[in-house]
């Protein structure tokens, strides 16, 4: 789960963070107030009438400093949650209380999973599995590896309320650090409600798939009559005709190029792709897909070294999409490198999984771009400047289906020194569930 949810990112950090300031701030002012009133009492005669007095005071800026710290967290649009390190509620501001059905004062005390359980949708029908476990997971790397953990929109999670009832949700996890002692004393789990965000969402996927069929037809017609016009079929053209026609032809495949790459998102956003298993060849399939783009590596003069273990690497995995993964990689470093540049591919065979890497002498990505790389739509400067066609979709893609199929993919990049992109896959990955599969197949979108 790299980042979390869009939307509400940036509130969610916005209402952690306030809430730790403020906690930690009035924790503090507290401590002194109340640390001077004593001071005081030391100075003068010790009476039992000024300790009484001290008392008084210390009590009243302890209710007024909660009241405030109350207010505070209650303003606060996101559920906000304290852990100690035995993951039980320390504290638990009103919306959480609201949004999970539950008093916060009830669930001071009780294990996480115990006040919001987790489930996740496993199929386009609705049903929910169990995923109690992943807060626990989190929960550890938080604590022990001092992360922030975070779920994305598209992760498919939901809250379990005490009364039984779901509700889809996003959440980021922090740990919380003692100033005192810099140690980890817990966690705050900050959540909201996204049933909105997410009705929206798949609003926008279902328009943008009903909008690119829409077009394809229309776009077919004028390529059908615009190879007919250049065949001759409705009598001779001039020279200028011939370069009219051929013009609308590099435009229509422009448009049908995009509209591909647009219906093939949305089918990934709307979990519309098929899954399989099946018995592949790494190294077979890696030689495949570069043979497809054999006549733009001898164009521009390309050097390729393979390296190969001496044995084949069989994966058990679904096909297709490894062959969008490795297609769209290769496709990459070819596109971006200047003639008789070098490209490296490189496959390491592990114990339980293998490493697919690509090495090349192009022209890099700029280090303050490099955090986009895998967003939608987006492409390097550099890159732009050089090759101004391309959508900006094909890592984006490539990073989805990786992860779908329980791998990892990263890379390393200097400007104008090349880049190199790894992946990393499990040898065998289960298949998605009979009911998650549709028959549209997504097909590989050049970056």
């Amino acid at each position: 789960m790299d980042t979390f949810f869009s939307s509400g990112g940036a509130l969610l950090a916005i209402g952690a963070g306030s809430a730790l300031l403020f906690t930690w701030f009035y924790l503090g002012y507290l401590k002194r107030r109340v640390k001077g009133l004593i001071g005081q009492g030391s100075e003068k005669e010790e009476t039992l009438e000024w300790q009484a007095h001290a008392l008084r005071e210390a009590m009243g800026v302890v209710a007024e400093d909660r009241d405030r710290l109350n207010a505070i967290l209650s303003s606060i649009g996101e559920g906000i949650i304290v852990l100690d390190l035995k993951r039980k509620v320390v504290l638990m501001n009103q919306v959480a209380g609201i949004m999970l059905r539950s008093a916060p004062a009830e669930a001071v005390g009780r294990q996480l999973e115990h006040v919001c359980d987790l489930a996740q949708q496993a199929k386009p029908a609705g049903v929910l599995e169990p995923r109690r476990e992943l807060l626990g997971e989190m929960f550890r790397r938080v604590t022990k590896e001092v992360a922030i953990e975070a779920t994305r929109l598209g992760d498919g999670l939901y809250c379990r309320k005490l009364d039984g009832t779901t509700f889809p949700v996003s959440f980021v996890m922090a740990p919380l650090l003692q100033m005192s002692e810099r140690a980890v004393g817990g966690a705050v789990f900050v959540f909201r409600d996204v049933t909105e965000e997410r009705r929206v969402d798949e609003a926008k996927s279902e328009f943008v798939s009903l909008a690119s069929h829409q077009l394809r037809t229309p776009l077919s017609t004028i390529g059908v009559y615009a190879e007919l016009l250049r065949s001759g079929e409705g009598g001779t053209l001039t020279t200028a005709q011939t370069s009219y026609v051929g013009e609308i032809q590099t435009a229509v495949e422009a448009m049908t190029g995009l509209i591909s790459d647009l219906l093939e998102i949305s089918r990934i956003d709307l979990g519309l792709v098929e899954a399989t298993d099946d018995r592949v060849d790494l190294c077979a399939l890696v030689d495949e897909e570069l043979a497809l783009i054999e006549g733009l590596v001898r164009t521009k003069e390309l050097h390729v070294e393979r390296q190969y273990p001496p044995s084949s690497v069989e994966v058990v995995t679904n096909k297709r999409w490894l062959q969008i993964i490795v297609q769209n990689i290769l496709s990459n470093a070819v596109k971006y490198i200047s003639p008789r540049g070098e490209i490296a591919l490189t496959i390491e065979d592990k114990k339980t999984d293998f490493l697919f890497s690509v090495r090349d002498s192009g022209w890099g990505i700029p280090q303050h771009e490099q955090g986009r790389i895998f967003e939608r739509f987006f492409r390097a400067s550099n890159a732009k400047k050089q090759d101004s066609s391309g959508t900006g979709l094909g890592l984006y893609v490539t990073k989805r289906l990786v992860e779908k199929l329980g791998g990892k993919i990263w890379f390393e990049s200097e400007k104008d020194r090349g880049a190199v992109f790894y992946v990393r896959f499990p040898k065998k990955v289960a298949a998605q569930p009979e009911e998650e599969r549709h028959p549209l197949a997504i097909s590989a979108v050049a970056e």
